[in-house]
């Protein structure tokens, strides 16, 4: 591709020119149409006319859709070749090569807009008029006794001649009256006998036009008359009528006709046409699948008689535009003045993305194979809002500047959405979105994105779970459900309607942080964005079940080792108090020269653990993370992740909602220690703020971490090893931003800095806390793997899977109550229960009403402790009325 110019004042249209070049935008296309013109010329010059009335099509028809270009192209193409041809062979890179086109004279352009009609008049009084017209400037320039004016009055006789036979044919009734007046005068039939010549008179009327406008150097008998006619399909009530005077009329020797149309639209209107004539067989035959058909193949056949396929050029769509030079241009004065460039050439759609980073900051990936509506499909309004990015001021990351381009940007998107058809029947959805809290907005869109879920017939099974979040902590649901839909649908208009849904996270987070709501974005998050996802990101240690990249040690192991890490001391520890009701109590920091280690090493902890509990046989997220609560209460085992640190350097304030430094008598110094934190870190917050507020990122980044995990350097132990992965795990971060424009540096991420001469490695201190992991690795008994794995079946019938493949069509049901109160007996029952909920889902694309998913896995999980005990344990009376109240549900089947 080449290049595309916006001239400022005329930003809302794609610029007419008068010349072509190689490095046009449209080159190639330009390239077809003179190949097609070169055809067309050579055919003429063979030809006939005395013999054979059936003329070579003489269309060259530039196709596409609204606002792609196709009358700029056309136009554009008309004076080119006229110029090429009058000055000095201007344009030879695409005229260059074709020999006809090289020795043949082009008339100045008539160009018709058929929009402009009124209904008194056809293309056929506007081409004569517009002849008329420059055959009377021309005379009016001539010298009195030029010679030429024998032929201008041939000429004007044979006007007259031609538009007698275009008023007969304008007013058929007349003629039909005159037809059938017997008393009348028999010249009448000679008049009606002219009025099937008016194409040879056309003929004539062209031939006699070209002789008299071109000079005396031979050029008449290789000129051409070049008739431009621009958007013939828009005119619905008279597109036939106009076609079928171009096809009766105007496929003659010496002219050549360059067409901007839609012909997909002008074959609807022509269908219509169809319709009205047949609407009487229509009705009869109650529109019958075949006779449509018919009117179909009669619309097609039309249209490719007018306009071949050989003779339709397709402007490319805006989104395959590629190895593009984008200029902004002040061509006002004598010089072009370039405003702005991409200054290298650039797919369209990645250019309109790096200038959307440059004004705003937010990073959008490219949707492959997908219906990306983040961009329009046309390059008129792709100019346009190349123009809105243009016209943003320039702004620094966190700036009100960026704020206000950040709104601005919101509002065109949001604007562009709600008129997009795919998108009409979730405006009132979004309108809901928009105006919820953080405490309501991940429920709504999470609730959406399943509904668009179900709604999807042809969709594959979601992936199996192990791992919960607690209620309250929706937004990872909301994360995996996008992911769901772009693992599990095909409609490419389904994920369009939930990447809405992704571009909104974007922009609320992105202006949460630059409002500096800080506590409105813990709420949104609630400690997690992968959660459970995050798993398998880092390699497993060799011979053991430990995951890298989250695993589970004690409170009091973590928190000394961390301790002794950032004091370089090996006698240094905390006891923490264990009760007998596995209440874990902390003290408070100890005063002396030691008390900055103490208070480092719960930042230290705050930064990577998390607490976690297990429910059902499976592990269980808790909103927030709590570590240390205000009564000096702690959980005995955290939860390790490089998750945590990620989502702690994107909102420093959570160490403070994990850690309660007033129990732990620090309330006062804290704040200071925080502010300290933030400020020798900065790069790094900046680099995770980046990473977390952008959607697109957050969907795509742990792919790729978990694709180059490895390392091929050889490790000395596993301590080396998970040091090694670690810092790749960032390396990979790094690189992966870096190619949207994003730098960073890995020390950054991995050298984080308590004070300005206080540096942790993260690497480091992450290795020696999976170590402890390793050394005190709990095997799980078979009974626990057990019920981790019934648990995973009786949950993923609840969700959205869509029907098995093999499905037994009989009738069956859960009984109501249990008569036989059996731990055996209600397992086997709640699983039926759980079955004909996922058939509900299957068949109807929605959960039941009054269904609780949570409450029945809560049940289940119930059942399966006293199960495993004696399978023919009885049920206590509140689990039996419990199960009786679930049972109900199937009164809604």
């Amino acid at each position: 591709m080449g290049k595309l110019k916006i001239y400022k004042g005329k930003e809302f249209k794609v610029c007419v020119g008068d010349s072509i070049s190689e490095n046009d935008l449209f080159f190639e296309e330009y390239k077809k149409a003179a190949r097609m013109l070169d055809e067309i010329i050579e055919y003429d010059g063979k030809k006939d006319v005395d013999n054979e009335m059936e003329y070579e099509n003489n269309i060259i028809a530039i196709c596409g859709e609204r606002g792609e270009g196709k009358s700029s192209v056309m136009l554009t193409f008309v004076k080119a070749v006229r110029k090429y041809i009058s000055s000095d062979k201007e344009g030879k890179d695409v005229f260059g090569e074709f020999k006809n086109i090289k020795h043949t004279y082009f008339t100045e352009p008539v160009i018709i807009d058929p929009s402009m009609f009124d209904d008194m008049h056809s293309i056929l009084d506007v081409v004569l008029a517009k002849l008329y017209s420059k055959t009377d400037k021309t005379h009016k320039n001539m010298q009195h006794g030029d010679k030429k004016n024998y032929k201008y009055e041939e000429l004007v006789a044979q006007f007259q001649t031609v538009y007698r036979y275009v008023s007969l044919i304008n007013n058929q009734k007349q003629t039909l009256d005159d037809q059938y007046d017997y008393e009348g005068d028999i010249g009448r039939l000679s008049r009606l006998g002219d009025s099937t010549n008016l194409k040879e008179g056309l003929i004539d009327l062209v031939d006699k036009y070209l002789n008299f406008v071109t000079d005396d150097q031979g050029r008449k008998d290789r000129c051409r008359l070049v008739i431009a006619i621009d958007d013939l399909d828009l005119c619905s009530n008279r597109v036939y009528r106009m076609a079928e005077e171009i096809r009766k009329y105007l496929i003659i020797p010496n002219v050549v006709i360059v067409m901007a149309v839609k012909v997909e639209q002008m074959e609807d209107c022509l269908r219509e046409k169809n319709l009205g004539d047949y609407q009487i067989s229509i009705g009869r035959l109650r529109a019958d699948s075949k006779f449509m058909d018919e009117i179909n193949m009669m619309s097609e056949k039309y249209a490719n008689k007018l306009i071949p396929k050989a003779r339709r050029i397709y402007l490319p769509k805006v989104g395959s535009l590629s190895h593009l030079t984008i200029e902004y241009v002040d061509n006002w004065e004598e010089d072009e003045k370039v405003i702005w460039s991409t200054g290298e050439r650039l797919d369209m759609v990645v250019a309109m993305r790096e200038l959307i980073y440059k004004k705003t900051g937010i990073i959008l990936l490219p949707k492959e194979a997908e219906k990306d509506i983040l961009f329009p499909n046309n390059l008129r309004e792709m100019v346009n809002l190349i123009v809105i990015l243009l016209k943003m001021k320039d702004a620094d990351e966190g700036s009100e500047v960026q704020y206000k381009n950040v709104n601005e940007l919101e509002a065109y998107f949001e604007h562009t959405w709600d008129h997009m058809p795919i998108m009409l029947k979730d405006r009132e959805e979004f309108r809901s979105l928009q105006y919820a809290d953080v405490y309501g907005v991940n429920d709504n869109a999470r609730s959406f994105i399943y509904r668009v879920l179900y709604e999807a017939t042809n969709r594959t099974s979601p992936m199996d779970i192990n791992y919960l979040t607690e209620l309250d902590n929706s937004f990872t649901w909301v994360i995996r459900a996008i992911g769901e839909v772009s693992f599990c649908v095909s409609d490419v208009y389904r994920k369009a309607r939930v990447y809405r849904v992704n571009m909104f996270y974007t922009f609320m987070m992105k202006k949460m942080l630059l409002e500096g709501k800080t506590d409105a974005l813990t709420r949104l998050l609630g400690g997690y964005v992968w959660s459970g996802m995050f798993s398998g990101i880092l390699l497993g240690v060799k011979d053991t079940e430990i995951d890298r990249s989250r695993y589970n040690i004690r409170t009091q192991d973590t928190y000394n080792r961390i301790l002794q890490y950032v004091s370089g001391r090996g006698d240094i520890y905390v006891n923490l108090t264990y009760g007998n009701r596995g209440s874990v109590s902390v003290p408070k920091v100890p005063d002396g020269a030691d008390r900055k280690y103490y208070i480092y090493a719960w930042i230290l902890t705050a930064l990577l653990a998390n607490n976690y509990y297990i429910n059902n046989y499976q592990y269980q997220y808790i909103t927030y993370g709590t570590i240390v609560w205000n009564n000096s209460y702690t959980h005995e085992f955290v939860s390790i992740s490089l998750e945590n640190y990620i989502v702690a350097l994107f909102n420093l304030d959570l160490i403070c909602k994990k850690i309660s430094f007033e129990a732990l008598g620090a309330s006062d110094e804290i704040q200071g220690y925080i502010d300290q934190i933030e400020e020798c870190n900065q790069d790094s917050i900046r680099f995770m703020r980046e990473v977390v507020s952008n959607m697109d990122i957050v969907m795509s980044i742990l792919d790729y971490c978990k694709n180059y995990a490895d390392v091929k350097e050889r490790s000395v132990n596993e301590t080396d090893r998970t040091r090694k992965l670690v810092k790749k795990f960032f390396e990979n971060m790094v690189t992966y931003m870096g190619q949207y424009g994003v730098e960073g540096k890995v020390e950054d991420l991995t050298q984080f800095a308590l004070a300005e001469d206080y540096i942790i490695d993260v690497c480091e201190l992450y290795a020696l806390l999976t170590d402890i992991a390793r050394s005190g690795e709990m095997q799980k008994d078979e009974t626990e793997q057990e019920g981790e794995r019934l648990m995973l079946e009786f949950r993923d019938k609840l969700r959205t899977s869509p029907l098995p493949e093999s499905w037994d069509p009989g009738d069956f049901r859960a009984a109501a109550f249990l008569r036989n109160p059996t731990a055996e007996n209600a397992k086997k029952n709640l699983e039926i229960l759980a079955e004909r909920i996922q058939r509900y889902i299957g068949e109807h694309q929605k959960e039941p009403d009054g269904f609780h998913g949570e409450a029945l896995c809560d049940l289940y999980g119930k059942v399966l402790d006293i199960y495993f005990s004696d399978e023919k344990g009885q049920l206590p009376e509140t689990l039996r009325n419990e199960y009786k109240r679930m049972a109900e549900i199937q009164k809604k089947f």
